[in-house]
Parts: structure tokens; sequence; C-alpha cells
């Protein structure tokens, strides 16, 4: 990112500290480089013109690990893919010398954390919700803040609310509706109403 001199990127919102679970990391310069190990982190990177160099892969099979709508923001080469749900790649990760690893939409352990800080300075899952249940606002403004590119957040957060707003007023027979979400994994298992993608649901 330049700065309106087109000169190199500038550091002046920087240091940045983000507070998590598992303490809080301090970002001390713009990253080039960036790993995410939460399941839809890419996706915020890739919104805000960022494609991340390695990525964790939820289900689908997608190429790349990548769904439709975030192929179409990616730039450059796809990213590795390093981790699943359940398992991450560490040797992976490293190989791919980050500058921050992102881990919002996640279950990161303590464990986890320390292995992972090990390689680059972790932002983790915040303490203030559930494990997965980070809101897509907020992990889109923290993406924002580690890349000096809090405007450009805050400018798609608002199209993407708008749109929520405009589907809303194009189907009035869902106000008051129930839902549940549900997947097939060890059996049947029913998400919280706190996990993010249920917060989604209620949009």
């Amino acid at each position: 990112r330049q700065d309106a001199a087109g000169d190199e990127p500038a550091a002046a919102h920087y240091p940045v500290e983000i507070a998590h679970r598992h303490g809080t990391t301090e970002i001390a310069e713009p990253a080039a480089r960036v790993v995410t190990v939460g399941l839809t982190d890419h996706d915020a990177l890739l919104a805000l013109g960022v494609t991340p160099v390695g990525i964790t892969e939820w289900y689908g099979e997608q190429e790349d690990g990548l769904w439709p709508w975030a192929r179409a923001a990616l730039q450059g080469e796809a990213p590795d893919v390093v981790g699943t749900s359940t398992e991450l790649d560490f040797e992976a990760i490293a190989a791919l010398d980050p500058d921050v690893i992102v881990g919002l939409y996640s279950a990161l352990t303590e464990d986890d954390y320390e292995t992972l800080s090990q390689i680059a300075p972790t932002v983790a899952q915040p303490d203030d919700h559930v494990d997965w249940g980070v809101p897509w606002q907020e992990l889109t403004r923290t993406v924002g803040r580690l890349m000096d590119l809090e405007d450009e957040a805050e400018t798609e957060i608002a199209r993407v609310e708008d749109a929520f707003a405009e589907a809303r007023a194009e189907h009035p027979e869902l106000e008051g509706a129930t839902a549940a979400i549900a997947t097939p994994a060890e059996g049947i298992y029913v998400y919280s109403p706190e996990v993010a993608n249920v917060r989604l649901l209620g949009s």
C-alpha cells in the first residue's frame, strides 16, 4: 500500500496491538505475507484486496480450498493450503515464512497458539466470543486494523450490511422466522446461536 505521494508503504499506524483469547499480539509493521488459520479469515483479506500466502480448508473439496466468491477476489497465485478445521500443518506454515498468522474464526488452543507464535506474531480468536463465534463484522475490522486498511474494511462492512437490508426489504415474509443450522459431523451437529454462521443467518 502506497501513500498519496506514491512512496513505499508507511508504518504510521504501527505498531498495532490486538487482544485475543491467549493474550495480546503486537504487529510491529505492515505484513506482506499473511497466513490464515481461521477457516474464513482469508475471505476478509481477499475482500480487502490482500491475498494470503497460506489458508486452511474447511470443507467442500473446493479447488485450492477457495470457494467461488473468494476465488473471484484472488489476486495473483492461489495460497497454499496449510491445514483443515481439525489439524494444522505447522511445518508448512513455517515454510511460508509469514509476517503474521491470523486465527480469528478458529478454536486455537494454548498449545496451538504457542507453536504458531514461534513462527510469527499470531492473532487468535477474540476472548469475548465462543470459539468459532467472532461476528463477521468484528473479524473484518480486526483484519483491517492488522493490514492498515480500516477505512476499506468499514466500506466493505457497509456494502454487505446494505445487501442484507435490501434482502430483508424484498422478503418481508421472513420477518420473525426461526431457523437452525446442522451438519453431518459425528452424527448430526447442531450449531449454537453464538457461533458465527448462525449469527449470519440472523442478519
